[in-house]
């Protein structure tokens, strides 16, 4: 299996983040893979993002920043969903991290609530009113 695009919907993605995260922009990329037995899959691919906007709805009210450019690199097997991002932030510095999410490789797909949901994520930030 392989697959390419040009222009994918990232608000597409918001299923997979908390509800509090929004996302916005066009996204270019390319996954490959394999179907295996039993509705598993076995997937890596990457994509990259240009002129986005992330949105952050907090108790104290929404943080926005644009997203000149972001890069997202994935592994989808076994029983998580497991990759590397990379976000400039416009005018706020910029983030790097890794994610793993309970999302096992087969259909359908079904999020695993026994196993943990695991994110870090590191940056560097100008103080403009984001923080």
């Amino acid at each position: 299996m392989e697959m390419t695009w040009t222009a994918l919907d990232i608000a597409l993605l918001q299923p997979l983040g908390p509800k509090e995260l929004s996302l916005e922009g066009m996204a270019a990329g390319q996954m490959k893979g394999n179907w295996l037995p039993e509705g598993r899959l076995e997937a890596k691919g990457d994509l990259k993002l240009a002129q986005g906007k992330l949105s952050w709805r907090t108790e104290n009210g929404l943080i926005s920043a644009g997203i000149p450019q972001g890069d997202l690199d994935f592994s989808w097997r076994e029983e998580g969903l497991q990759g590397n991002l990379s976000l400039s932030l416009e005018t706020y510095g910029s983030l790097q991290g890794n994610f793993r999410l309970p999302l096992p490789a087969r259909f359908p797909l079904q999020f695993d609530p026994a196993r943990p949901f695991r994110a870090a994520l590191r940056g560097q930030a100008r103080e403009n009113g984001l923080l």
